[in-house]
């Protein structure tokens, strides 16, 4: 025979602020301050605010370690995308000073470039500086040994160079050398944050159980004080925001030149929100007014691949915006992602 949870000896805290830092704040803000009006007037309290500020600046040093480190991940994810806009420009510009030397088509050219321009402006992120790499390494004819294969030219490519020709891939050299150590640098730094944002994560979701455990502790404890008048013990709990939790993680398809409305929701500019865009396409996100409405000048872009955190603020105008919406631009890939409000 199967048996259900009883209701009543399941924490409605725990349900409440899953995924939800912000809203685990909200709920620890009135319980903190309804025991402390409460110890005020009563000793009773005075040992029930004393155990639960503890906890609760716990959770605050948590989850404000969190949302700063989120942000620092923003700035390094944003900093390696700056540079990967530039990956067009570059390879074209590359492109053209190698045809000088060897035509394309010819074996030199095939060499460099044996899969055109798709592996510097396509695919993954490593994959995209490891091109960058291997171009640069194919070029460095003074430091062959230094890496593995493929290394430099062949010698017969080579072979019969005018100096001239051989200062422009050296010049080549120099450019794609820059352009890796930066991609390369962003790219660790970027990881870096990531990393840091996860243990950042962890902390605050410890922080996030132990007040939500607290807090259905004292729920025990007032009801026991308050058994002839529960509704006493209500009055110690924030219970519009523990009853009324709302879906905090979406996830979704966008079809190609189409918008969705993801959620109706008021957001404080504060709040963060996480964006992670699954699908080939670039995705825009912003607020709106109504339903579907088409996109205004102020929006989130979030490129394939791409996992950040963003101040809502950067979403539009969240006091007067409620309708949380995407776009997707691509005239032929469907688009998705996972949204979500923390």
């Amino acid at each position: 025979m199967k048996t259900t949870v009883w209701s009543h000896v399941t924490n409605p805290f725990l349900t409440a602020t899953e995924n939800s830092f912000a809203n685990t704040k909200r709920i620890s803000i009135f319980h903190l301050a309804k025991l402390y009006n409460a110890s005020l007037t009563d000793p009773y309290f005075t040992a029930l605010y004393n155990a639960y500020f503890i906890i609760h600046e716990i959770f605050e040093k948590s989850y404000a370690g969190f949302l700063a480190q989120s942000l620092s991940q923003q700035g390094s994810a944003l900093a390696l995308t700056n540079l990967f806009t530039k990956s067009t420009a570059n390879i074209n510009k590359w492109d053209a000073a190698i045809q000088t030397v060897f035509p394309k088509g010819c074996d030199g050219y095939k060499a460099l470039l044996a899969h055109g321009h798709d592996p510097f402006t396509h695919g993954s992120q490593f994959g995209r500086i490891n091109a960058v790499k291997i171009l640069r390494d194919l070029l460095d004819f003074n430091n062959a040994a230094g890496y593995s294969q493929p290394v430099c030219l062949s010698a017969s490519l080579l072979a019969g160079l005018t100096p001239d020709k051989l200062a422009v891939l050296a010049a080549v050299y120099n450019e794609t050398d820059a352009y890796y150590i930066k991609l390369k640098k962003a790219f660790d730094n970027k990881n870096d944050a990531q990393f840091k944002t996860g243990n950042y994560s962890k902390d605050a979701e410890t922080a996030r159980i132990d007040i939500c455990n607290e807090q259905f502790k004292n729920l025990g404890t007032l009801i026991t004080k308050y058994y002839l008048k529960p509704e006493l013990a209500a009055d110690f709990f924030d219970l519009e925001n523990i009853r009324t939790h709302s879906q905090t993680t979406f996830t979704h398809l966008v079809k190609p030149v189409s918008v969705h409305t993801i959620a109706q929701r008021t957001l404080a500019a504060t709040d963060l929100i996480r964006i992670n865009n699954t699908g080939p396409s670039v995705l825009r996100f912003y607020t709106s007014q109504s339903k579907d409405r088409a996109i205004g000048t102020v929006f989130i872009e979030a490129a394939p691949g791409t996992n950040m955190d963003y101040p809502a603020s950067l979403l539009g105008d969240v006091t007067n915006n409620h309708f949380i919406t995407v776009y997707n631009s691509d005239a032929v890939q469907t688009g998705s992602f996972v949204f979500d409000l923390l």
